[in-house]
Parts: C-alpha cells; sequence; structure tokens
C-alpha cells in the first residue's frame, strides 16, 4: 500500500515551504518527530526538499515507546 501511495508522489501541505524558509532565516531550530521509520520517512522528506530545513530527526523505530507516549517528542527536542 505505501508503495503505491509514494508513487504518487507525496504534496506538502500548503504554505509549509514557506514557513520553513522563515524558520530557518530567523535562527529557529526545527525538528521532525514521527512514528514512521527512519529509512521511509528519510525517503519522504527528500522527495519533498525539506530535510536541509530541518535540524533535528526521531523515528518511530528509534524510541522504545511509540505514540501516545511521549518519547518520540522527547527524542526530537
Amino acid at each position: 500500500f505505501f508503495n503505491k501511495e509514494l508513487e504518487k508522489g507525496i504534496v506538502c501541505k500548503k504554505g509549509l515551504k514557506e514557513l520553513l524558509v522563515y524558520l530557518k532565516r530567523h535562527g529557529y531550530k526545527t525538528a521532525l518527530a514521527t512514528s514512521t521509520p527512519k529509512e521511509r520517512a528519510l525517503k519522504l522528506v527528500r522527495e519533498t526538499g525539506t530535510e536541509y530545513f530541518l535540524d533535528e530527526f526521531a523515528f518511530g523505530d528509534s524510541v522504545e515507546k511509540g505514540k501516545p507516549e511521549p518519547d518520540i517528542f522527547l527524542k526530537a527536542a
């Protein structure tokens, strides 16, 4: 299922890239916290061209307890 969806292409939410540019220009640090496994998540981030704007990453396969536990968000912070 996931690979079929990925073949269709990933569409960013309207305004995402403008927001990321603004945050980067003004010195804000950004992080991505996702329950998606690292390999899959990085592929999506690279496809959208947003990797440069993100300072930290936390992936579902890098924490012991997934959502709704706060582990992934604490790791990203």
